[in-house]
């Protein structure tokens, strides 16, 4: 859908509304990927979407309905269920109304190889992938998927806006005999992955982590790779709504303009980020801005929504689109060679909150685990359980190496970090 396209679809819309004011969200999606297990390719997808939102208001009174039929019929029915939600709603009392025409910053990054991307091309940089694993003896198995994003937005106060974009993900776990390694590869084009780099650090993990030690939990100096940090940092994300802050329903109360971070910390949401980027709006369409969040370790500001940001006088920030954390040169083994002892994390997986006042979470790593001793990795460990909060990890950061993409936890683009004393509570039996 071109931004023409979308531009008159919205038109034909807002045509048939009647409402005090209209929202339009457009969205266009294809999904192309091959998954493979046991060392082979199981499937091949191509799914395309296309949908529509429209929101009505009567006043405070707001209705939502959606269709991806948009055919004329189609089109005038989805308004007028809009509308009719709308009048038999109850007020939303902190409903505002659309903002007028926006400036946009340039978040499109459109590849036409990557949209294109055959299924041949595609399953030969597998087929490359899974042959040293298969000549070892073990088992791979993940995907290759190639996304294009388009999106627009449009109101009955003459705002409008339209995007696109292209992203590339490579994903493979090997699995041994008593352990498994994983790795990924992220990049707004294929041109941008490293396929067989990932591959090779999944099936080296794999052989590494080989025959697991047990060892004892409790609190350890500890380096997480990107993707087990992002299990982090997208929690103090998804956490950081001001209204529930103040409110004092989050453990957020209170910590504006206060160091909540080591001062190397810095952590923000980029739009025009060159690796992951987000849509050019947050809500309803405003115009999305770089936003810090954590500055030198204090935190700038929460995430305001328009109803509480003029309830405040604050500027409205949205939530956090993406997240991106600055780092160093510094390579993961740089980090590993500053450790006497302790332990390197590849990710997380069932992370769940046990307090959300003190951010308290819980969780298990995955896909390996191993035990630095004296600057090197020694050996496999079995995977464990941690009790632990973002909010002290983020002070105890030691070690900042370069960041690298990950979508495994939402879009970021976080470094490898040296953490003192995270706090692992017992042991699993794999």
């Amino acid at each position: 859908m071109t931004k023409t396209e979308a531009q008159a679809l919205a038109e034909r819309l807002l045509s048939c509304a009647t409402a005090d004011h209209t929202e339009i969200g457009i969205g266009h999606s294809s999904e192309t990927a091959a998954r493979f297990a046991n060392n082979a390719i199981i499937q091949s997808v191509h799914n395309v979407d296309r949908g529509i939102a429209v929101t009505s208001a009567f006043g405070q009174q707001v209705g939502t309905a959606t269709t991806n039929d948009l055919s004329d019929g189609s089109l005038r029915a989805v308004v007028a269920r809009a509308e009719a939600v709308a009048k038999a709603a109850a007020p939303n009392t902190e409903y505002v109304p659309p903002p007028g025409p926006q400036e946009y910053i340039d978040t499109d990054i459109y590849d036409e190889a990557t949209a294109s991307f055959a299924h041949e091309e595609r399953a030969a940089a597998i087929a490359a992938a899974i042959q040293p694993v298969a000549g070892a003896g073990l088992r791979a198995a993940g995907s290759y998927t190639t996304y294009v994003h388009e999106s627009a937005r449009a109101n009955s106060a003459g705002l409008f806006g339209h995007t696109r974009k292209t992203q590339a993900c490579f994903v493979q776990t090997v699995v041994a005999e008593n352990s498994t390694g994983w790795a990924e590869t992220n990049g707004p084009s294929v041109a941008s992955l490293d396929v067989p780099a990932a591959a090779a650090r999944a099936l080296r993990k794999a052989l590494t982590a080989s025959d697991p030690v047990e060892i004892q939990p409790g609190a350890y100096t500890v380096i997480f790779e990107p993707a087990a940090l992002a299990g982090l940092t997208s929690i103090a994300g998804w956490t950081m709504d001001a209204k529930a802050a103040h409110e004092g329903r989050s453990c957020w109360a209170g910590k504006e303009g206060t160091q909540v971070g080591v001062e190397a910390l810095d952590l923000r949401t980029v739009p025009d980020n060159p690796v992951l980027p987000t849509a050019p709006w947050i809500q309803q369409g405003l115009a999305a801005r770089e936003i810090a969040w954590v500055k030198d370790g204090v935190l700038q500001t929460l995430a305001y929504d328009r109803f509480w940001a003029a309830e405040c006088g604050h500027e409205v920030t949205g939530g956090p689109g993406n997240l991106v954390m600055k780092g160093t040169d510094a390579s993961v083994d740089d980090l590993i060679a500053d450790v006497d002892r302790g332990l390197l994390v590849t990710r997380f997986w069932y992370i769940r909150f046990v307090d959300p006042m003190r951010l308290l979470i819980t969780g298990m790593t995955r896909d390996g685990l191993f035990m630095v001793e004296n600057g090197e990795i020694a050996r496999g460990v079995k995977n464990m359980r941690f009790n632990d909060s973002p909010l002290r990890v983020i002070k105890s950061i030691r070690g900042l190496a370069k960041p690298e993409p990950t979508t495994l936890h939402g879009p970021q683009v976080v470094p490898p970090v040296l953490v003192d004393g995270f706090h692992f509570t017992s042991t699993t039996s794999f």
